[in-house]
């Protein structure tokens, strides 16, 4: 008896489930050719100063190895910057080798390293930005309270100097003036 019910309840509740046919047209949808850009930016060629691959192509100073790197960018000069985690391999640190200077800006024609900055500023460099001004943005994702650094966004002159801080060096928090892990960042012009 109880199974004939369960079988019962079961099918009201299976037809009551079963949503009736209709006879509306199914909806139109759209192709990638037929949905417009968000923007002009998909439609415009970035700026390329060459299109052959280069390898070895912007060795570090004395015969440094390069560690893990997650940040690169274009100056309006087109010079590349870009960041070395202090040679910190997988781990990513700049901890061990603080005297080691993790933001570089290459020539774009040889890949010489034109200036160098940053030793001793960072735990984890992360996010990386030059603005329209060729200023050079860093965030630091990690932190240290014993050394007070990481937990920042760092805005640096195109020579090296600190010009701002955002954040309370080495500590990660959700109040007025604290980040954190702050992952990346970008400015507008």
């Amino acid at each position: 008896m109880r199974g004939i019910r369960f079988a019962l309840l079961a099918l009201v509740l299976l037809a009551g489930c079963g949503g009736g046919q209709t006879d509306a047209p199914a909806p139109e949808r759209e192709t990638v050719a037929d949905v417009a850009p968000m923007s002009d930016f998909v439609s415009r060629p970035l700026p390329n100063p060459t299109s052959e691959v280069i390898l070895n192509w912007a060795p570090l100073p004395n015969g440094r190895e390069w560690g893990t790197t997650a940040g690169i960018d274009i100056d309006p000069d087109g010079h590349i910057w870009a960041y070395d985690r202090c040679g910190g391999g997988l781990r990513g640190s700049c901890e061990d080798t603080p005297e080691l200077d993790p933001i570089f800006k290459f020539d774009r024609h040889t890949g010489e390293v034109l200036t160098s900055f940053g030793a001793g500023l960072f735990v984890t460099p992360h996010g990386f930005h030059v603005d329209s001004d060729g200023n050079v943005w860093v965030t630091d994702f990690a932190g240290n309270e014993a050394r007070p650094k990481g937990h920042q966004v760092i805005k640096f002159s195109p020579e090296g100097e600190v010009l701002m801080r955002l954040g309370e060096a080495g500590v990660a928090g959700s109040g007025p003036g604290q980040l954190n892990q702050p992952c990346d960042v970008i400015t507008a012009p």
